[in-house]
Formats: C-alpha cells, structure tokens, sequence
C-alpha cells in the first residue's frame, strides 16, 4: 500500500481489509485524521513511528521515528513497548514504558488515538464499533457534533408540537491552546476528558452533553427557562473553575466561558439557535472569559 505524507495523518503498509486477515487483531482510528480506519496486526512485531520504514506511519513532529514496537506473544498475547520516544507513549492516557495489551485499549501516539480490539471483537462486533465512532467522540465518550444536531433537530421539532422551554449552553475552554502548547498535547487530550467528567456531574441524566469541535462543547437542557440554564451553565464554569487539572505532577489552571439561548418561535432552524448561543458565547470572550453570558 503507498505510503502517505500528509500532516498528522497516517499511512501502513497492513492496512485491512487489504492485506490483512479479518479475524487478525487490528487498531482502529477513533482520534485524529482518517477516523474508523483500520490497521490490521497480521505481523508478529508491528513498528509505529514516524519513519518511513515503520509499519504504521503518523507522520506528526510529536511522534518519534520509531515511537512504539506492539509484540505479539508466543501465547498470543500483544505487548506495547515504548521505543524510548521523545514524548513518550500512553495507554489509557497513562504513560506506559511497557503493557500487556487488552481490547478495548486505547494507545496514544502523538495527536492520534487508536482502539485496539483482539480476534474476537473484529469477528463479532467490529460493525457496532464503526457505527459508535461515528457518533460518539473517542477521546471524551460523549457525542460528536453531528449526532448532537441530529437531536437537536428532533428537540425542536418535539417543542413545535409541545411547547417547552429548550436551552443550549455553548461552552469554551479559554486559552486552549496555550494549555496545548505549555503542556503538551497529552495534558489537553487529558483536561478535555476531565472537563468533561466534571460537566457530567453537574448535570441532569436526561441533558444532553456533546463536543462540538475542538475545545468546544455544547450543552442542551430540555424543559428549562432561560433563568435556569443561566444557573445551570454557571453550575458548570465554577465547577470547572473549582477542579484541580493536574496532569504528570503539573497543575494546570483551566476555565471556561459559557453562551446561553433558550429556543423561540422567530428561530427557523438549528443553525440560527446554535448561532444565538455562539453570540452569547463570543460576549462572554469579550467580557473577559471565565463567565456565563444569556
């Protein structure tokens, strides 16, 4: 298979269903570029890395030429291995210098995430594991964008027939990038999913939580004034102004600024609520970050 040269994208010379078997264990790509591609293991010894002449290639500055070695056991078991990478190597969001892999692992190389998953789920589940990356983020485990309008639309469509107040709270991390490049990539893959545990717990089980792209998130509260939400949406940012992020010993200082519409009858669409809250949300940029604006 040609190799590609695109910026953080990848390229292999293994890739299923081209040449490997469909009951060989294989990565799936759930964070990154080419999402749901699939690398299968048909080797013994699998080289990840940068350089040309690695097995799977991420070409990214944040991954080594050869970043990590997966070993496949005489008892079938696989093994990660850290190729003693520059930013290291991390299972689970954990760095590891060595690991005995289990399915459903999750193995970080730079700005890529893949799932690994053993015979036995590519045989029997691997179509249920294309359609949830289609629709749940890999990185945060809540919904991605699309599958959130989706819901949004049928939200709103329910509202027309039965009125009820509808809010939507759009969320963004302030100073993002800074976090990414003072800290590292894996500290802001790490604060994504805390932040996201933290909005968990705020929040009511019938809410609606989901990444909207990037640092962003969007928060839909079904059956809530505006006066509420705005409580809500304040709720969120002290908590997450409140929670300590600390990443490989590093404290990291992470708030957010919130936008809160509430869904009204001159709105035509789903595009025009989502723009009233990003409006609120810009305000909340201009009025200085770390508040809630409705």
């Amino acid at each position: 298979m040609t190799h590609r040269n695109l910026e953080t994208q990848i390229g292999t010379r293994n890739a299923f269903p081209v040449d490997g078997d469909p009951g060989d264990p294989c990565l799936v790509v759930i964070v990154g570029p080419n999402i749901g591609e699939v690398f299968s293991l048909s080797k013994n010894s699998v080289i990840i890395g940068r350089d040309e002449a690695a097995d799977i290639i991420c070409d990214d500055i944040l991954v080594s030429r050869k970043h990590i070695n997966l070993l496949k056991g005489e008892d079938g078991y696989w093994t990660m291995i850290d190729c003693q990478s520059t930013n290291g190597s991390y299972l689970n969001f954990q760095r590891v210098d060595q690991s005995v892999l289990r399915s459903g692992d999750k193995i970080s190389v730079g700005k890529v995430i893949f799932k690994f998953l053993d015979r036995d789920i590519v045989e029997t589940n691997f179509h249920d594991e294309l359609y949830s990356l289609s629709t749940i983020d890999g990185l945060t485990q809540i919904y991605r964008r699309s599958r959130f309008e989706e819901i949004l639309e049928k939200t709103i469509q329910s509202e027309r027939l039965n009125p009820e107040p509808t809010v939507l709270c759009m969320i963004d991390i302030d100073f993002f990038k800074k976090i990414n490049d003072n800290y590292g990539h894996q500290a802001g893959d790490y604060v994504l999913r805390v932040l996201t545990y933290v909005i968990k717990q705020v929040i009511r089980r019938e809410d609606v939580l989901a990444r909207y792209g990037g640092e962003e998130f969007c928060l839909l509260l079904l059956n809530t004034s505006l006066e509420e939400g705005s409580f809500v949406a304040e709720k969120v940012r002290y908590a997450i102004e409140s929670n300590v992020f600390e990443f490989e010993g590093q404290k990291i200082d992470v708030t957010v600024s919130i936008g809160v519409a509430v869904f009204s009858e001159e709105l035509d669409s789903i595009s025009q609520f989502i723009s009233k809250a990003d409006e609120k949300l810009y305000e909340a940029k201009r009025s200085g970050r770390n508040c809630v604006i409705f």
